[in-house]
């Protein structure tokens, strides 16, 4: 009994590791194409991609058109 129940949380530990690699990998490959993505819906004036990720909608609003600020840079890179 001691036996299966070693290697029953054996199997579930490895299990987990190799699902949250899994999905660490996946997540990681992927982000780059979102952040384009993201970034290519603000430029276009997407409302709902600047909700989305939390900026403020009178400022978006009020952007001036061209290229972004340093500043604008420096708040959406986090």
């Amino acid at each position: 009994m001691a036996d299966a129940s070693g290697l029953f949380n054996l199997m579930r530990n490895l299990g987990g590791a190799i699902g949250l690699a899994l999905i660490d990998s996946v997540i990681y490959g992927r982000s780059a194409m979102h952040g384009q993505e993201i970034a290519d819906r603000l430029r276009a004036g997407d409302v709902e991609a600047a909700k989305f990720i939390g900026l403020s909608l009178q400022a978006f609003a009020a952007r001036p058109d061209g290229p972004p600020s340093e500043a604008v840079q420096a708040m959406l890179r986090r």
